[in-house]
């Protein structure tokens, strides 16, 4: 069932012992609402609890650093935040159906599998939904609130720069700095530090790029393997899949990783300038996303996934 703020804050209010759930392999978005919901719910006399599948990435150390949740929790209301559908969670997903009280999401692919969804497609990213739950339920916006609500924007539109981003996003972003947001080092951590490691990843990237449909679509691939070889963290790899959409001429950029467990599967990006939709792409493949920005996952060989991809953008191509 699908319900507005009001309704998301009476039951926020009626319930104790929250966790709230981020997708696995989390971005800015998942984690800065996650974080900013639960620093709200313990300052409102609740007990509740943050947990990501696959844990978080050293480079949110300013959101959830030092955070440790009290292994004794045990969850009476489960809220997912910028989880558009149960296998973003984690691989094992099943044993969350049926079991998720509340979404709060912004992606238009919602498959609606919570009990109550509060969905707001307009939103440029979670956080911005978070941000008028919070002060629906009367909360006190601390410069850790800020800092995760301010993080969710920035990094859910590529620093302001992609095409969700709405007036009302930079009035939030901006009232996250008065409250005390350090905007500037979210966003240099964000867009303007990378190690020498995912330097030379990128340009082993710059010269196997490969190009279809006249130079409209470009394709990278990332082997297993590159975190030991090139000594870089999984989320420092996550902004490699922008890397081929920024090429001149290329309207949709894919993104194929292949999993470091060799089980045949492979995590698929998609970004895609308008009027191409990246979340069409996906979405037929079970994945989803925003309409210039969705992902997937694949399995078989690299050959047969790529054709695979290749029919499907071809498709979104022709329809344009």
């Amino acid at each position: 069932m699908q319900i507005d703020v009001k309704t998301a804050c009476e039951k926020l209010n009626a319930a104790d012992n929250i966790l709230i759930l981020t997708h696995q392999r989390p971005d800015g978005d998942t984690l800065g609402a996650a974080f900013a919901l639960l620093h709200v719910l313990i300052a409102a006399g609740k007990k509740a609890r943050v947990s990501c599948h696959s844990g978080f990435p050293a480079r949110y150390g300013f959101l959830c650093g030092g955070y440790a949740p009290d292994e004794s929790f045990s969850p009476e209301f489960t809220v997912a935040v910028d989880v558009a559908s149960l296998p973003l969670l984690c691989d094992d997903f099943e044993k969350h159906k049926g079991k998720i009280d509340m979404c709060i999401d912004h992606h238009k692919s919602n498959s609606m599998y919570a009990k109550f969804t509060l969905l707001d497609t307009d939103a440029a990213a979670a956080c911005e939904i978070v941000y008028e739950l919070i002060k629906g339920l009367g909360g006190k916006i601390t410069t850790a609130v800020a800092d995760a609500i301010f993080a969710g924007i920035t990094t859910d539109t590529g620093c302001f720069k992609y095409s969700n981003v709405t007036a009302r996003t930079h009035e939030i972003a901006a009232d996250m700095i008065r409250f005390g947001a350090n905007h500037a080092m979210i966003n240099k951590i964000m867009f303007d530090t990378k190690s020498r490691g995912l330097l030379m990843v990128e340009q082993m990237i710059l010269k196997n790029t490969k190009y279809y449909f006249d130079g409209r679509c470009a394709v990278i691939f990332l082997p297993s393997g590159l975190n030991e070889r090139y000594q870089v963290l999984d989320d420092e790899l996550d902004g490699i899949s922008s890397f081929p959409a920024r090429i001149a001429g290329v309207v949709a950029g894919v993104t194929i990783k292949a999993s470091e467990d060799l089980s045949g599967k492979f995590r698929v990006s998609v970004r895609t300038a308008s009027p191409v939709d990246a979340s069409k792409i996906c979405l037929s493949f079970g994945g989803g996303g925003h309409a210039n920005a969705a992902g997937c996952t694949l399995a078989g060989t690299l050959e047969e996934v790529t054709e695979k991809l290749l029919a499907a953008i071809q498709k979104e191509l022709e329809s344009c």
